[in-house]
């Protein structure tokens, strides 16, 4: 018989799934998935579908190994959360309680996220934390749209529509492409395409 799929993934989810606010998830051959008021997971094929867990106001869904990461609450008062896959555990991931969480991001141990968003200006602090527990640290200083991260590198859009690169860490960063209206876009080993009503191919420095 065929050895079954045991891919583990290291950023969580798909881009494509990010830009559509991350509410499925696909590992090997099972997709976990919310209906904003219970989990599930199935097969690829559509079979062995299971309820996981009946939680509400689930705002997005990472997959990680043997454990799922999710966020839920309101719009003021938003709790990151773990799912145990084996053993369907949940637990808060940490007491802190976020004003606004939008837009996570995990990539190996860490998790990026917009903090404080505001859906006024569409914008939010990106903010950096470890699964191993430390603090949260602001890595762009200035309000961000959207973002991605790519081969080391963090690309977003800020409040004016212009999109910059930086390093994980928040260096380097630097203003790619400005005056430019983008209401989305997504990286792949090709570029950066883009959408401002045509879509644009861009290279990774910005020409």
């Amino acid at each position: 018989p065929p050895k079954p799929n045991t891919v583990i993934n290291k950023r969580g989810n798909s881009q494509g799934n990010f830009n559509n606010g991350a509410m499925a998830a696909i590992q090997g051959d099972w997709i976990y998935y919310s209906t904003y008021t219970a989990f599930y997971k199935m097969k690829t094929d559509g079979s062995d579908k299971e309820v996981l867990a009946s939680i509400w106001n689930v705002s997005f869904v990472y997959v990680n190994n043997k454990k799922m990461y999710y966020s839920t609450g309101t719009n003021n008062s938003t709790s990151l959360c773990i799912m145990d896959l084996e053993t369907k555990e949940n637990k808060v991931y940490d007491d802190e309680i976020y004003s606004y969480i939008q837009a996570p991001f995990i990539l190996n141990d860490d998790i990026y996220f917009l903090d404080s968003y505001n859906p006024q200006n569409n914008c939010g602090t990106l903010q950096k934390k470890s699964f191993n527990g430390n603090d949260k640290v602001q890595i762009i200083d200035i309000p961000v749209r959207k973002f991605m991260i790519y081969d080391g590198w963090i690309y977003y859009t800020t409040y004016h529509f212009s999109l910059h690169r930086a390093r994980l860490d928040g260096t380097e960063d630097k203003e790619i492409i400005s005056g430019k209206y983008f209401s989305a876009f997504s990286i792949t080993d090709e570029g950066i395409f883009a959408s401002n009503n045509k879509l644009l191919k861009i290279s990774f420095d910005g020409s």
